[in-house]
């Protein structure tokens, strides 16, 4: 009779074990339910607002950035068609700090007529290192250089291969700040022999001073006396000596301050927009760190919305379902902020395919997750934390 009763009391204990359970599973789903949700919503809303509120500053930070590097040059002035005397001449000069010969042809890309260019020395052009945007090496062709803004829009990307009159090149870095849809090769004295044995003559010099303080000295002495002696005509030209003095006369009556250029180089330009673009990027910031807040905004508002169903499932079926509950809030609190970091990664790369100027990945990280990450991971704690009192507050 007592092995009957203890029989009936262990059997009571089971049902009431399996009741418990399925009390407990029905609870839980709620909390999960909770927990799934929050991570979505943790992902979705800072990678949709940080991609909409982000791209127009970041872009705009990207385009003054670029802007800015036209204003950097390491020469001051080009002289066109100048002869081998007056080169010496201004490699002679005391205020001059180096001289380059450089190189222009006319070429065509496809249908489009360009304008080839190159020099002895590199750094004296609008292709200096330190304007570089991005480069890849290749050993497939004669090196070519292109502004980033014209091979974005010409859908030019590093490593590709084009055929300009003929020839085999290879884009082989893109630049910051180059204007009038410039190309620049290397390689070309040597790509116009390979191709076609044909030699090509320079067609002006690029000059850098040594300091601004003596550019007012320089244009008295040079450009304002300056003449092409490169396609200065000689006597031999002429039928008579009658007409070449005729044209002597012409030739010395012009005034020639047209062949020199001077060039953008101007700091305070620079600096300026570069300002410009610091104020874009902390727009990008602030954007971020918008975005990456107002998850915890929505988070709490959701779970206001949910939380008289949650307490009463916690009330109905006991401490495992409030401890169960308890912990699905701390696991989708860390959750959350895992899918807000995984978020913010994903945005740089998304946001810079779709930016028109060039902005490292690097930079952009460097704009955006410093708002991301702390704002966020914050907010999930914030999270978290609010919600553990919302569940033990008796109202």
């Amino acid at each position: 009779m007592e092995n009957v009763k203890n029989n009936n009391v262990e059997n009571k204990q089971v049902e009431n074990k399996e009741l418990d359970t399925k009390k407990f599973k029905k609870s839980s789903k709620l909390p999960i339910l909770l927990s799934i949700l929050k991570c979505a919503l943790s992902f979705a809303i800072p990678f949709i607002l940080g991609i909409t509120m982000t791209k127009t500053s970041l872009n705009n930070s990207a385009q003054l950035r670029n802007d800015s590097f036209a204003y950097i040059a390491h020469y001051d002035y080009q002289f066109n068609n100048p002869s081998e005397d007056q080169i010496n001449s201004l490699k002679e000069n005391a205020s001059v700090k180096d001289v380059t010969k450089y190189y222009l042809v006319d070429a065509f890309l496809g249908e489009e007529r360009i304008k080839l260019e190159s020099a002895d020395n590199v750094e004296l052009t609008d292709f200096s290192k330190d304007k570089l945007a991005t480069s890849v090496s290749s050993s497939a062709g004669y090196r070519l250089y292109v502004g980033y803004d014209h091979a974005k829009r010409n859908k030019l990307e590093v490593g590709q291969e084009v055929t300009i009159s003929e020839m085999k090149f290879v884009v082989d870095s893109l630049f910051y700040g180059v204007k009038n849809n410039k190309y620049y090769s290397p390689d070309l004295v040597k790509a116009l022999k390979e191709s076609f044995n044909q030699d090509i003559a320079f067609n002006a010099v690029n000059v850098a001073l040594k300091d601004d303080n003596a550019k007012a000295s320089f244009k008295t002495e040079y450009i304002d006396k300056y003449q092409p002696l490169g396609i200065k005509k000689n006597r031999e030209a002429f039928a008579t000596d009658e007409e070449y003095q005729d044209y002597l006369e012409e030739f010395n009556a012009k005034t020639y301050q047209d062949y020199v250029n001077e060039s953008d180089n101007n700091p305070t330009q620079n600096k300026a927009l570069l300002n410009q673009a610091a104020s874009k990027s902390n727009e990008a910031f602030i954007h971020a760190g918008i975005a990456s807040f107002s998850v915890l905004l929505v988070e709490i508002v959701v779970f206001v919305l949910m939380r008289n169903n949650i307490k009463k499932n916690i009330v109905k079926n006991g401490t495992k379902a409030a401890s169960h509950t308890k912990k699905a809030i701390i696991i989708s609190s860390c959750l959350g902020a895992v899918g807000l970091i995984i978020a913010s990664i994903i945005i740089a790369p998304i946001a810079s395919a779709s930016m028109s100027a060039f902005m490292p990945i690097g930079a952009i990280y460097a704009a955006i997750l410093p708002a991301f990450l702390p704002i966020g991971i914050g907010a999930a704690v914030i999270d978290c934390i609010v919600e553990l009192l919302l569940i033990k507050s008796k109202k």
